[in-house]
């Protein structure tokens, strides 16, 4: 899946979180708060597949070795999931890294990093 069709799933599914919020509102039994839970479902476990996950642009001038490193840094410091509060609209909720399940991945990849110099 190409940068442009992730950004464009991104942008659909944050438009349709801004127009009608959580499905909560809602109710769950209500067909329009099921739609919505289902789509944001759908997101998470795209984001979790790394589907749909915010990767650098692509570059044909970068290297291999620099588009592995970046999308390295981009798996630690990417958050495998966010909880916040949707109603309120705010993103200081809290977030899980990997580094929160598999420390040890996480301190290998940054030697690599830092090996690769970024």
């Amino acid at each position: 899946m190409s940068n442009s069709v992730r950004k464009d799933a991104i942008g659909a599914i944050h438009a349709v979180h801004a127009a009608f919020c959580a499905p909560g509102d809602y109710g769950y039994d209500d067909p329009k708060g099921k739609a919505l839970s289902g789509l944001y479902s759908l997101y998470n476990k795209l984001c979790a597949m790394a589907l749909i996950a915010k990767l650098p642009d692509d570059d044909p001038d970068k290297t291999l070795e620099q588009r592995l490193a970046e999308c390295l840094a981009a798996a630690i410091d990417t958050p495998l999931l966010r909880l916040n509060d949707v109603s309120s609209g705010e993103e200081d909720g809290i977030a899980l890294y990997l580094g929160s399940f598999k420390p040890e991945i996480c301190e290998c990849a940054a030697l690599l990093l830092e090996e690769a110099g970024l």
